[in-house]
This record gives C-alpha cells, sequence and structure tokens, in this order.
C-alpha cells in the first residue's frame, strides 16, 4: 500500500498594512503578492488617473472596505 501524505496548502491572507501611508492597502497588496509597495502605489495612482478620479477612487474604497471586512474576521 501506497503511503498518501496530506500536503499542507499555505494561503497567504490579504490583509492591511501597517506601514502605511493612507489606508495601508497598497503596502498590503505589495506584501501579498511579495513586492515593492511603492510600485503598487504607483500603480493605484495610475489607475485613479486614467480611470477618471472618481471611478478610480469608487475602486479603491471597494478594495479597501473588502480587505478591511476580511482582515478584522
Amino acid at each position: 500500500m501506497a503511503k498518501t501524505t496530506k500536503k499542507s496548502k499555505s494561503t497567504a491572507k490579504l490583509k492591511l498594512s501597517k506601514d502605511k501611508k493612507l489606508t495601508g492597502l497598497s503596502a498590503g497588496l505589495a506584501k501579498y503578492y511579495k513586492t515593492d509597495p511603492v510600485l503598487v502605489r504607483l500603480g493605484v495612482v495610475a489607475l485613479i488617473i486614467l480611470t477618471g478620479v472618481i471611478p478610480g477612487l469608487i475602486i479603491y474604497t471597494a478594495l479597501y472596505s473588502l480587505v478591511k471586512n476580511s482582515s478584522s474576521s
């Protein structure tokens, strides 16, 4: 009989970071994806500018509320 081993699945949870400039969302995303927070912040600014400020801010606020809710549980 062959032995079967369970592979432990390590899943990182997306959380707001304490290394924050505004809300900690960009730093949290950078930590989750193992990249530089400055690059993520620049991407967020580009997203906000390219979508015409209001839609970008709505997307950012929605992501913030989703991550805030998931990190508090």
